[in-house]
């Protein structure tokens, strides 16, 4: 007879933060891939941020007040970091902090695709670590 492998214990198994933090960024990155392959990235955007952020003709990939705004309403810590300042790569980068982790952005190719992906990444993770899922 065959060896029966009981599986319950992997699921019982909570995820590290740092895993569930991994897991999030590859998310929204494979999300945000395909929603750019589109040009649906305003589209994903606006799904993924809470009710009351305004939709109506507003442009969050090309508007940095309105980026900054939602980042104050959201209470959101973040550090842009541009070009020349990181480490060798080309694009900005924002970090935000999600509690007690600080977390980058992937390097992306303007300042308000990285700070809206940072507020994806952020809402994400501020729902995902409470739940540990």
């Amino acid at each position: 007879m065959g060896n029966v492998i009981d599986l319950s214990a992997r699921f019982q198994r909570k995820p590290s933060s740092a895993e569930i933090i991994a897991q999030a960024i590859d998310d929204v990155q494979h999300d945000w891939l395909t929603f750019a392959a589109r040009s649906q990235l305003n589209d994903y955007f606006l799904v993924n941020t809470p009710s009351w952020v305004d939709s109506d003709q507003v442009n969050y990939l090309s508007d940095l007040t309105a980026l900054g705004h939602l980042e104050l309403q959201l209470k959101l810590d973040v550090q842009v970091k541009s070009p020349p300042f990181v480490d060798g790569q080309l694009g900005w980068v924002v970090d935000v902090r999600v509690g007690d982790h600080v977390v980058s952005t992937p390097p992306m190719p303007f300042e308000a695709y990285a700070r809206a992906f940072a507020i994806v990444l952020a809402l994400k993770l501020q729902r995902r670590l409470v739940t540990g899922s």
